[in-house]
């Protein structure tokens, strides 16, 4: 561009179209002059010209037939309706342009579980145009889900509303052009018809995302995927981090698929380890991040399809990483295992004496899933003679008067002097409540700390209680610690404090109840 233009040229005119004052033509001036009414002021000059104005393109190119002198249909197609959708924005990526829009809007991707993950992968979803939505959850909506399901509203709790009647009130909302469909049931296979229905619901969509929270269900939606040829995007969201894989997808090369979810995790977490968001907690910016990574992953799968060959990673997200470099890290995984009982090759796994899973397998009954993963079950610690019913409990800390029919205990006035010892983490004490005259030690205090026991004991010993009882959130904590401080106290019998020593040199010997409430704070809350 040259330096010298001219302030025209800037508005886009030049000398003809916008000649400078004293270089008016007579003639035009003129024919001004002839073409405004005797009389008119100057707002009706203005309403004619500009009239005049806008007849002058019609009169340019018709002929005196009225026809048009110049007809560009037969070499100008015109530009494609989608191009100027809703998608547009989209659409001028150049590795998406109008066939990558077309592939989404003839894609159908199945969403199972409705909520921090399944829900801002859901709107994205929708509103990316993906031809056929399908939604799959059987839980209804809650008001402790709206801070990270962001799919469902507080109307949806008010109208006990089905989590997928909400996401799908929510999706078409978005877009009423794609097709959103529900399935509003449990991802279930204990029984024949119920494992016929997942297999026939799987089969209709092209990918499948899996949303859920809990390993027995990941390994039969994986064995789902692998038995029906379906590409799966799994993530997965606690507290303050998160992951999300791309599995089973097809690969070029060989006609094979990448790993499945049992060549990564051949063998399930413990059940131990196996916690809820519910007990530990989860930002819902962190699972909001991975759903969306996750809505990103299926869009590039759709789009680019075997075109783009990646090899097999791990994405992991950290929100708030001490370096912030970590934040975002990959980690590579191996290739599909050819022993894997679910994706792997025939031959090897006759050779190991292993059978593979089949639909035959699963829709019979002969996977448990379940008993695979295996089952949290409620500490059995202590003996019924030392574990307290919660009801019964209240009754005795409040009156003092009564003696719960569970305790054979001869002095009727034991339960006036208890020592209750609080064992939930400090910020399960402030968000929960409290018993009064409590007295808080922290339960992994004192599973790693023998001092705190040590404590606990010394304040039954100094204060002459005829009863310790431990509570926790529900019941499993409390027996641990009460256990402890008992067998601590078998094992000091004798021990002696400088000064106090003729007051407690049988303490330890005295009999003294020690054990919890059933059920702890969540059983107490119910009564």
């Amino acid at each position: 561009m040259q330096a010298s233009t001219s302030a025209a040229d800037h508005h886009g005119l030049n000398d003809e179209s916008h000649p400078v004052a004293g270089s008016v033509r007579p003639e035009t001036t003129t024919q001004q002059q002839e073409d405004v009414p005797h009389g008119s002021n100057h707002a009706d000059t203005l309403s004619h010209a500009t009239s005049t104005a806008n007849e002058q393109p019609e009169r340019h190119h018709r002929n005196g037939h009225g026809a048009k002198e110049h007809d560009f249909s037969d070499f100008l197609t015109p530009a494609p309706a989608i191009a100027s959708s809703r998608y547009n924005r989209q659409m001028l990526i150049p590795s998406i342009s109008v066939p990558g829009q077309e592939r989404i809007s003839s894609s159908k991707v199945l969403i199972i579980g409705l909520g921090g993950l399944g829900s801002p992968a859901a709107l994205y979803l929708a509103g990316a145009g993906v031809g056929k939505l399908g939604l799959l959850d059987n839980d209804v909506v809650e008001s402790s889900n709206l801070h990270r399901q962001v799919v469902h509203r507080e109307s949806s709790v008010v109208n006990g509303m089905t989590k997928v009647q909400s996401a799908i009130r929510g999706c078409r909302e978005l877009n009423s052009e794609i097709e959103v469909v529900g399935h509003d049931v449990r991802l279930d296979v204990t029984s024949k018809a119920r494992a016929e229905a997942v297999f026939d619901i799987v089969a209709e969509y092209d990918i499948v995302l899996d949303c859920t929270d809990n390993p027995a269900t990941r390994y039969s939606i994986s064995d789902l995927c692998v038995l029906l040829g379906k590409t799966l995007v799994s993530g997965a969201a606690q507290r303050l981090e998160g992951q999300i894989l791309v599995l089973n997808y097809p690969l070029p090369d060989d006609a094979k698929r990448g790993p499945c979810y049992r060549c990564v995790f051949p063998n399930p977490p413990s059940p131990e380890m196996v916690k809820g968001c519910g007990e530990i907690g989860i930002l819902g910016s962190v699972v909001g991040t991975i759903g969306t990574l996750m809505a990103s992953e299926t869009l590039r799968l759709i789009v680019k399809g075997q075109d783009e060959v990646r090899k097999p990673n791990m994405l992991l997200y950290n929100a708030w990483p001490t370096d912030p470099r970590s934040m975002f890290r990959s980690i590579g995984m191996r290739p599909r295992r050819t022993n894997c009982v679910s994706c792997g090759d025939e031959e090897v796994l006759a050779g190991n004496n292993a059978q593979k899973i089949t639909k035959e397998g699963i829709v019979e009954g002969q996977l448990d899933y379940v008993t695979f993963c295996g089952v949290v079950e409620n500490i059995k610690l202590l003996s019924k003679e030392n574990r307290l019913d919660a009801a019964e409990f209240l009754r005795t800390v409040a009156s003092n008067s009564r003696t719960p029919a569970i305790i054979d205990a001869p002095d009727q006035k034991m339960w006036q002097n208890t020592l209750i010892v609080d064992t939930r983490e400090r910020h399960e004490v402030e968000m929960g409540p409290q018993m009064k005259q409590s007295v808080s030690f922290p339960f992994s205090k004192i599973l790693q700390q023998d001092s705190k026991v040590q404590e606990i004991s010394d304040l039954v010993d100094y204060h002459n209680h005829n009863a310790v009882v431990f509570l926790c959130q529900r019941g499993n904590d409390s027996q641990i610690a009460a256990q402890k401080l008992t067998d601590w106290r078998k094992k000091h019998k004798v021990r002696t404090i400088e000064n106090e020593q003729e007051r407690l040199e049988n303490s330890m010997t005295r009999k003294c109840f020690i054990g919890d409430v059933i059920g702890g704070f969540t059983a107490i809350e119910r009564v």
